[in-house]
């Protein structure tokens, strides 16, 4: 079958784009034959305008950035085995101009067709982010290259997690114009040899159709009814070294990439990253660092009111005692300060001032000043540990607090996210995981974002939960806090402060940067289910049964609680009992 999108004629012409094509169009026809060469591109994109066919982008204000710009990269690419591999695949930043995004680049494809004329063809997965939120703009950059150079791109941006700062989901389509480009035999065969490696570590994805023999069809289908069914954008259960995959879904069809693509954890982060720095931190020290007190250990804390008794385990319980909105503590209001919404923050002063402290807070780039402004806010009348109020700073603060800790211990020259990064993610397979940082003159001033800011591809959850199955231990080697990581994951024990949220099954507490929802199984036995859970719909859950499940998604946020976590559980249920 001959192509008849993202043709030779197309891709070599300076025409402009103005709809989606079905995302399959991106990929190999049938006359496609694989490209076995082995070259080196490096490119330099120019900043160039995308067409916004849903939603709206332009001027983000308090950044002075464009939201319609592709930005101004710099990458450098290695083809193997018909293979596209980005010898960076983590953060890579804008280098110039007005453009909001950063991009992150994960591996593609390279092929050869015979209507190209010689040249051989690419599929290129990226996303879009900006380091002040968490959500992952998905999409699909296609070219041509040659010995002589690369064409432009042609690009697509069809899903994405949910956004925040930039307003509603946009779909975008553009031409991405390339300031330089060269080609040259591959010079990075380590770069070969990292990604084969990590290539034989995936574990194995099979479609969710194929539970269908297994479970009753009625609980496959409801995970396509209710709040959150047309909002999805991939979800999915691991079950030993098989990850069952609905997704990803686009509005340009299915998404061809799955196994590495990163997706923005926002408030999933707290645990993912807050609280299995917390195991790993108290596993080295042999303490448990949560009775540390954040004055004792934050330079701008000392002064400020209402944190001279605050702990990093108060923070990581959101039960700092600091807020301003609804000063008494029952019934229990856990998202009673959490305002996101100017519509919100018009019910009362407590409303606005609780909102005016938290984008101060939000949109501050370097740590003193992001401190200083969650320093700022006042306190309830309680003290901490006490009462349960959803508070992104609080774990913000829980971060800076053990990464100053992990100095106390090892040096000034320590990372909280270096810790992490290289002690725990590393060793379980985790290769490329993103984690936001402040934005600091000295880029080793900076700390790790412990509230949101984290990315990671479905694999990489896969081989989180599987640590924490094992209750932190790698082969012979214990990682985490045992008896941390088992208080943290008990899903017998009912654990933390009330929240006043509910499922189906009762009420949500929380505890340890985790949210642990109420579950009665088909045993008749009642649990409470570790759970991650970030804005718009991003949800991890560590089961009792060794399972694992995720789901990302750009739900409604007027009413996230909506969002039924228990439609896959259930499934993981009845595929293996809870016992």
């Amino acid at each position: 079958m001959r192509r008849t999108v993202l043709t030779f004629d197309e891709l070599t012409s300076q025409n402009s784009v103005h709809s989606l094509i079905d995302n399959s169009g991106f990929m190999p026809v049938s006359t496609s034959q694989e490209f076995e060469g082995s070259r080196t591109l490096t490119l330099r994109t120019r900043e160039s305008e995308m067409t916004c066919l849903q939603g709206t982008l332009g001027r983000v204000d308090w950044v002075d950035r464009r939201t319609d710009l592709f930005p101004c990269v710099e990458l450098t690419l290695v083809t193997a085995g018909g293979h596209l591999i980005p010898v960076c695949r983590g953060l890579v930043r804008s280098t110039a101009g007005q453009s909001y995004w950063d991009v992150v680049f994960s591996p593609g494809k390279v092929w050869t067709e015979p209507e190209d004329h010689s040249k051989h063809r690419v599929v290129l997965p990226f996303l879009l982010c900006n380091e002040l939120e968490n959500d992952t703009h998905h999409g699909l950059a296609c070219f041509l290259f040659d010995d002589g150079g690369a064409t432009d791109w042609r690009i697509q941006i069809a899903v994405q997690t949910k956004p925040f700062m930039v307003g509603a989901e946009f779909d975008v389509v553009g031409v991405v114009a390339l300031e330089s480009s060269n080609v040259e035999d591959n010079v990075h065969a380590d770069v070969v040899d990292a990604y084969a490696n990590e290539c034989r570590d995936h574990l194995l994805t099979q479609s969710f159709s194929t539970l269908a023999e297994r479970v009753a069809p009625e609980l496959l289908d409801n995970l396509h009814q209710g709040f959150g069914a047309d909002t999805v954008v991939v979800q999915g259960i691991v079950d030993d070294d098989v990850i069952y995959v609905d997704g990803p879904h686009t509005r340009a069809g299915d998404y061809p990439f799955v196994d590495a693509i990163p997706f923005g954890l926002w408030s999933a982060t707290k645990t993912a990253f807050g609280a299995l720095a917390c195991l790993r931190l108290s596993h080295i020290l042999g303490e448990d660092c949560r009775t540390s007190k954040i004055a004792d250990v934050v330079d701008d804390a000392p002064a400020a009111a209402g944190w001279q008794d605050v702990t990093i385990g108060d923070c990581l319980n959101m039960a700092s005692g600091i807020g301003t909105v609804e000063s008494t503590a029952e019934p229990p209001q856990v998202f009673a300060d959490y305002i996101l919404e100017a519509s919100a923050a018009s019910a009362s002063d407590t409303h606005a001032q609780s909102y005016r402290h938290y984008f101060d807070w939000f949109i501050a780039h370097p740590k003193h000043l992001k401190n200083n402004h969650a320093f700022n806010c006042p306190s309830y009348p309680w003290g901490p540990g006490e009462v349960a109020r959803y508070r992104d700073q609080d774990l913000y603060m829980a971060g800076v607090a053990m990464d100053a800790v992990l100095k106390t211990a090892r040096g000034r020259e320590a990372r909280l996210w270096d810790m992490l990064r290289d002690e725990v993610y590393a060793p379980l397979g985790i290769r490329h995981a993103v984690n936001f940082h402040t934005r600091e003159v000295q880029e080793t001033d900076s700390v790790p974002l412990t509230n949101s800011g984290l990315l990671l591809s479905i694999q990489d959850i896969a081989k989180l939960g599987r640590l924490l199955h094992q209750r932190g231990r790698l082969g012979d080697e214990q990682l985490l806090s045992p008896s941390l990581t088992e208080e943290l994951l008990d899903p017998r024990v009912c654990k933390g402060l009330p929240t006043g949220t509910q499922t189906s099954d009762g009420e949500t507490y929380y505890h340890f940067a985790t949210w642990h929802r109420p579950y009665k199984a088909l045993s008749g036995e009642s649990f409470w289910l570790p759970t991650m859970h970030g804005y718009g719909g991003q949800v991890i859950q560590i089961l009792p049964n060794g399972m694992t499940t995720f789901r990302f998604a750009y739900d409604d946020t007027q009413t996230d609680d909506g969002v039924d976590v228990l439609k896959l559980p259930r499934i993981a249920d009845a595929l293996r009992p809870f016992i």
